[in-house]
Formats: structure tokens, C-alpha cells, sequence
């Protein structure tokens, strides 16, 4: 690390047309507002500075320690931010879009209201961020850690969750139509009223999801696991649910309708019987019965 660098010097320098400050100590810095696109920040130390509302457009702040900074309504499209590591960072309303924050470590981090879309943020570690109502939409969060993260009211249509982990997550009145949730590991999570159409959740873990209201209409959910979950009054209509578990789980006022059930294991007492009646049943069995819940005919 070279030696700090106070706020008059950075901005001195850089309006000299310096722009490689890698490595500095800019803790505690107060920069709000201000103007540094392309700066490369490279591996420096921002704990506790204020940028807020600074134009960092296409900065490299990869490596840098952003422990407390406050990146609030920053401008930080196209930034580089690999493996940055951040407990506690607030980038509460900032535009991230088109960053790159793989392998990021920002723990504890506020996105509130970030404009964090078409982000790679593959295998970043944001467990108990504040994403609330952000804008992830066809952000690659392939691997990430979303550990009882806070996605209430976020979009993420289309996004890549593919393998993420995002066990007791919330995610009430969430957008995640047409996400990729392939492998995700979901358990007990919060997403009551959220929207998963058309969404793929292949080989998805939901096990005691709070899923009450949610629409999953046309979703792929191929094998996942739906046990112990609440699905009271969500909407399955043509979803594949082919060999998916649903032992335990709470299908009273769920829409089946044109729902795939082949070969799947399903609670029977709580069937919506008026809601099956186009649902492709063949080979489908009642939890703990050898039964098919396929019609017979003598």
C-alpha cells in the first residue's frame, strides 16, 4: 500500500490528467459529488470515505477495501469492482449498471433501490444484503451467496441465479420472471406474492419456501424439491412439476391447471381437486402410498 492521499491531492492530480492512483490509502476521504470517470483505483483503501453521488463511470476499483464507504446515488456504470471487499458499504439509489463485481466481498452491503443491471456479479458474497427493490434484471449471479439477503421488491427478470445460495432470503412481491434458478438452493425462503413466471428452477432446493400467493405459472421446476413448502393460493398453472418432491407441502387454493405432475411425489389430503382437472397426473404418487394419483379405469 503507498502512502494516503487526501481529497485535495487525489482531485488536484487527477484534473492534471493523472489517473492511476492504485494502491493509495484513501480512507475517510470526502469526495461527494465528485467527478472521477476512469479513475483506477486499483487495490486502494476506501474505508469510511464518502463518495457519494460521484461519477465513477468505467472506474477500476477492483481489490480496493470499501469497509463503511458510502457510494449512495454514485455513477458506477461499467466500474470494475472484482473482488472488492466491503462489509457495512452503502450504495443506496447508485447506478451500477453493466459493472463487474465478480467474486466481490460485500457482505452486510446496502443496494437499496441500485441500478444494478446486466451486473456480473458471479459468485459474489453479498449474504445479508439489502437489495430491496433493486433493479437486477439480467444481472449474472451464477454461484453468489444471498444468505438471508433482502430482495423485497427487487427485479430480476431474466437474471442468472444458477447454483446461488439464497436460503432464508427474502424476496416478498420480487420479479423474477424468466430467471434462471437452475440448482438454486432456496430453502425457507420469503417469497410470498413474488413473480417466478416462466422462471427455471431445474433441480431447484425450496424445501419450507413461503411461497403463499406467488405465481409461478409456466415455471420449469423438473425435480425440484417442494417439500415443506407453502404454495397456499400460488399459481402452478402449466408449470413442470415433473418428478418434483411436494411431500408435506401446502397446496390449498394452489392453481394445477395444466401443471406437469409426472412421476411426481405430491401430498394428496390437500389436493385442489377442482384445479387438476387438465393436469397431467401420469405416474404420479401420494407421499408414503404406492398409489398412483393417476385416474384408474377398469
Amino acid at each position: 500500500m503507498d502512502a494516503s492521499l487526501s481529497a485535495t491531492e487525489l482531485l488536484l492530480a487527477y484534473a492534471a490528467g493523472r489517473r492511476d492512483f492504485r494502491r493509495h490509502d484513501l480512507s475517510n476521504a470526502r469526495l461527494p459529488l465528485a467527478a472521477l470517470p476512469g479513475i483506477n483505483l486499483e487495490g486502494s483503501r476506501l474505508d469510511g470515505a464518502t463518495l457519494q453521488g460521484a461519477d465513477l463511470t468505467g472506474a477500476n476499483l477492483s481489490g480496493t477495501r470499501m469497509h463503511r464507504t458510502c457510494l449512495d446515488g454514485a455513477l458506477l456504470t461499467g466500474a470494475k469492482l472484482r473482488h472488492a471487499v466491503g462489509a457495512g458499504a452503502t450504495l443506496i439509489g447508485a447506478t451500477l449498471t453493466k459493472a463487474d463485481l465478480c467474486r466481490a466481498l460485500l457482505e452486510d452491503t446496502q443496494f437499496t433501490r441500485a441500478d444494478l443491471s446486466h451486473a456480473n456479479m458471479r459468485h459474489a458474497r453479498l449474504a445479508y444484503a439489502d437489495l430491496a427493490h433493486a433493479d437486477l434484471a439480467g444481472t449474472d449471479l451464477t454461484g453468489a451467496d444471498l444468505l438471508e439477503g433482502n430482495l423485497t421488491g427487487a427485479r430480476l427478470v431474466g437474471a442468472t441465479l444458477e447454483d446461488a445460495e439464497m436460503e432464508k432470503a427474502h424476496g416478498e412481491h420480487a420479479d423474477l420472471r424468466g430467471a434462471n434458478l437452475r440448482g438454486a438452493h432456496l430453502a425457507r425462503v420469503f417469497f410470498e406474492h413474488a413473480n417466478l413466471e416462466g422462471a427455471t428452477a431445474e433441480k431447484a432446493v425450496f424445501e419450507g419456501a413461503k411461497l403463499q400467493n406467488a405465481s409461478l405459472a409456466g415455471a420449469n421446476l423438473r425435480g425440484a424439491n417442494l417439500r415443506i413448502t407453502s404454495l397456499r393460493d400460488a399459481s402452478l398453472r402449466g408449470a413442470d412439476l415433473t418428478r418434483a418432491s411436494l411431500e408435506m407441502a401446502d397446496l390449498r387454493g394452489a392453481d394445477l391447471r395444466d401443471a406437469k405432475l409426472r412421476g411426481a411425489r405430491i401430498e394428496a389430503p390437500d389436493l385442489p381437486l377442482d384445479r387438476l382437472a387438465t393436469a397431467d397426473l401420469g405416474g404420479a404418487h401420494a407421499a408414503g402410498n404406492t398409489r398412483s394419483l393417476t385416474p384408474q379405469h377398469p
